[in-house]
């Protein structure tokens, strides 16, 4: 399926970022100038109307996270914390802030309902997972600080289990945890390496019922993995790895992993980008993609939100453009639908292995990292 771009919008000497909707208010997007912009979200209205909000300087440097929480508000990350922003207000300020004790910049963030989570810079030797529950102010409820040895990249709430979270990282680690356990040693569920840095990484609903994540790198290689049990003795399957993915995939770079779908796009003279269409699993179908024509030109992709009620995609491009596509027949748009996962499980599962051990072996991880950070020059995401 090709599809043409129905309206845009366009802001001059910017990339954009990050999309997240608030549809009472309309489709937020973060810029290089580290503003919020609120354009309509009905793409009739994206087409005729010039109509943008403008909330200036939301952070004091660069806006590296943007989700949404409800119709009204939407949480964004940066350098000083996460803000939070009642789009029913004038957004002069935040409705809320939140800064980790450390004071550390911020690099992702999450939230489910009332519960926020953020990764961390690695500031010395510590890079860390942050949490607040937003119903008691801005006080740090939480934070696991020895998992990650590097910049935390990633971090997902699990969607059906309320005490499920991963984090993913350059050093090449992916966390799962047991968010109700305080002591970190004991809440780290399962610790996978990908060998290699993570740019994305989430839970996949597969159909076979069982957790599983997805881990894409900086070098554009793509793994599913099996979420391990430690208490189960059974061994855990193989991961399914594709290796590099770009020839394979005819693209340049992935710019995001949605359910149902790998947003992928090559920035060259074709000027292509693909939706292909994934089982949340091992099989992504090359054959059927949904194509965007143009799509940014020669820009990188940087940001994809897909809208089941209007049946549309919105991408956001380095070209400092939101566009949004509307194809002439309805696409299969999948929703998060509930896990058949037991539920508690996070709750239920008695570590086996030793604390001082677990300890031990981190330490000496986190000593071989930074000897290993000042031979090798760290990758820069593009």
């Amino acid at each position: 399926m090709i599809i043409q771009a129905f309206g845009q919008r366009a802001f001059a000497n910017e990339y954009v970022l990050h999309l997240a909707p608030a549809r009472r208010h309309g489709l937020v997007a973060s810029l290089t100038n580290n503003s919020l912009n609120v354009v309509p979200f009905d793409p009739m209205e994206l087409k005729t109307s010039t109509d943008t909000r403008v909330i200036n300087d939301a952070h004091k440097g660069s806006i590296t996270g943007l989700k949404t929480i409800d119709e009204d508000n939407v949480i964004s990350c940066g350098d000083d914390g996460v803000k939070l922003w009642d789009l029913r207000t004038n957004c002069k300020n935040p409705a809320q802030t939140f800064v980790p004790d450390s004071g550390s910049p911020l690099c992702c963030l999450d939230v489910q309902g009332s519960k926020l989570v953020a990764g961390t810079q690695l500031v010395g030797v510590d890079a860390g997972v942050v949490f607040w529950d937003m119903r008691k102010g801005n006080k740090q409820s939480m934070a696991y600080v020895d998992s990650h040895s590097d910049d935390v990249t990633e971090v997902q709430f699990h969607p059906n289990d309320p005490f499920g979270l991963l984090s993913g990282s350059t050093d090449g680690l992916i966390n799962i945890y047991n968010t109700s356990i305080e002591d970190e040693d004991d809440a780290v569920y399962n610790a996978i390496n990908n060998n290699a840095s993570i740019h994305r990484a989430g839970f996949v609903q597969s159909k076979d019922g069982v957790n599983k994540i997805f881990a894409l790198s900086h070098m554009e290689t793509f793994s599913v993995y099996h979420i391990a049990n430690p208490d189960d003795e059974s061994e855990t399957p193989a991961p399914v790895e594709f290796g590099d993915i770009r020839e394979k995939w005819g693209c340049q770079y992935v710019a995001d992993v949605l359910n149902g779908y790998i947003a992928v796009g090559s920035n060259n003279d074709a000027s292509a980008f693909n939706l292909l269409p994934y089982d949340n699993d091992t099989l992504v179908d090359t054959a059927n993609p949904i194509s965007l024509k143009g799509a940014h030109g020669e820009e990188v992709v940087r940001c994809v939100h897909m809208d089941n009620q209007y049946q549309c995609i919105y991408t956001g491009g380095e070209d400092g453009i939101v566009k949004v596509w509307k194809p002439e027949s309805s696409i299969d748009i999948p929703t998060v639908t509930p896990s058949e996962a037991a539920d508690g499980e996070w709750e239920t599962t008695q570590k086996k292995k030793d604390k001082k051990d677990k300890k031990d072996k981190k330490d000496k991880k986190k000593d071989k990292k930074q000897k290993e950070k000042k031979k090798e020059k760290r990758y820069a995401p593009y």
